[in-house]
């Protein structure tokens, strides 16, 4: 969870770019749907998958545009002057920002942007979704889930606890 008052954190786990992409789709369309600004930051580069993607999904044409203009490309590494860049001109509205690849990659990319938020003093509504490779790590879990508010699957946003049985009870007992 996080200690700034303004930040939702999201988690969300994919077993592939194609699943991932399924996942985020409607996701990010409803984003879009609700004026949001979004900002991307995946380690893989994901315009083909997508391309294909929106080419077979039923949406209208404005919403497929709208898709497709997000920043589908891998991230160019992770240091602090590259998120400066992309967040600089950052408008006065709800943000959501997408984090895709393995830990590592996830973990340093939202340290950096905490950063970005804490010292320039960023007061927008952001959610930040973080979207861990599942094939990347067997054990420890929790370790995810304890720093995030919800988890997005293909269903949408949801309590942790409904996603995880027993989640909530386990952490009761620490």
């Amino acid at each position: 969870m996080s200690d700034i008052q303004n930040i939702k954190r999201v988690c969300s786990f994919s077993v592939s770019n194609w699943h991932l992409v399924t996942m985020l789709t409607p996701y990010l369309n409803e984003a879009i749907n609700q004026n949001e600004e979004i900002y991307t930051f995946f380690e893989t580069n994901m315009e083909i998958i997508i391309r294909e993607f929106l080419m077979k999904l039923t949406l209208n044409v404005d919403s497929k545009q709208k898709l497709y203009e997000l920043n589908w490309k891998n991230s160019k590494g992770y240091k602090y002057s590259y998120i400066e860049t992309v967040l600089k001109d950052m408008p006065d509205k709800d943000i959501t920002i997408i984090v895709a690849g393995q830990k590592e990659y996830i973990d340093k990319i939202n340290e950096k942007l905490f950063k970005f938020i804490k010292k320039n003093k960023i007061k927008n509504k952001i959610k930040i979704v973080s979207c861990y490779e599942v094939m990347q790590f067997n054990n420890n879990i929790s370790e995810i889930l304890e720093k995030n508010d919800k988890v997005l699957n293909t269903s949408g946003e949801k309590d942790i606890a409904e996603v995880f049985d027993g989640y909530a009870d386990k952490k009761e007992i620490c």
